[in-house]
């Protein structure tokens, strides 16, 4: 193997450990006609690119082009409210910068989501640019011109605009999604799963590690159910406060309590 081949095959592995979640098909509730790409977007020398293989509320491989796409993709697949959303969903006109005539700008994802709004369901949608915070001050010149465009279109179509960058996208919610997200796509018995409804609202408000200490039988039969447990968090059947980090000792409680 060579020095250029070894390296591409690293590259490789690394893009695939990067991208190895798994969502449920259950999860997969969105819109019928899911909008194709704009743009397609291959793999890169200087960044990190690729395919989010197991997305549940995309269309295809759900490609991103940094790594902070990614996460935020995964936090798209860990937020209920969103149905679906759309990688790079349209090719947007507007003034180049620097230099007369216009450019054409590919918008990173449109994001549909089911919001509750007065008590019945709303579909909104939003037009989600994602960058790092020192690439826009960096570049802000250059990337003005394509806000403002973006923006434009957005409004044009009664969605909203974000710029999102890593002080919304890394946060504790995150770490969580990469942790219960896998617990979503497993296989559970519904007994099972009434049962630890029951015993947690049985207790009203506690935390995952009185939850458990409460149980009887041994630490086998225990760690049987504890994936149960994060499944539901996962599920939105058992509240926890998902924008701090998840321990044991974190507060849960039925949602209906």
């Amino acid at each position: 193997m060579t020095p250029e081949t070894a390296h591409q095959l690293k590259r490789l592995q690394t893009l695939l450990a990067a991208t190895s979640y798994s969502f449920p098909a259950e999860d997969a509730k969105g819109f019928p006609n899911l909008l194709p790409a704009a743009r397609k977007i291959g793999l890169g020398r200087r960044s990190l690119t690729g395919m989010m293989t197991s997305g549940a509320k995309v269309e295809g491989p759900g490609p991103f082009e940094s790594a902070l796409e990614r996460d935020y993709f995964v936090l798209l697949e860990f937020d209920q409210q969103v149905s679906v959303w759309h990688p790079q969903p349209a090719e947007v006109t507007g003034p180049a910068a620097g230099r007369s005539g216009n450019q054409k700008y590919y918008p990173d994802v449109l994001v549909e989501r089911i919001e509750t709004v007065n008590g019945e369901p709303t579909q909104r949608a939003e037009l989600c640019e994602i960058k790092y915070r020192e690439e826009i001050f960096r570049k802000w010149v250059t990337l003005k011109p394509k806000f403002k465009a973006c923006r434009r279109y957005a409004r044009q179509r009664g969605w909203r605009f974000r710029i999102l960058t890593e002080v919304e996208i890394r946060t504790p919610r995150l770490a969580n999604a990469k942790f219960l997200l896998p617990y979503s796509r497993r296989d559970t018995d519904w007994i099972l799963e009434h049962q630890v409804m029951e015993s947690v609202r049985a207790l009203g408000e506690t935390t995952i590690h009185q939850y458990m200490a409460s149980l009887p039988g041994s630490q086998w039969d225990k760690a049987a159910i504890l994936p149960v447990v994060y499944y539901l968090i996962c599920r939105g059947e058992i509240a926890a406060n998902l924008d701090q980090p998840l321990t044991p000792q974190s507060p849960i409680r039925a949602v209906d309590q």
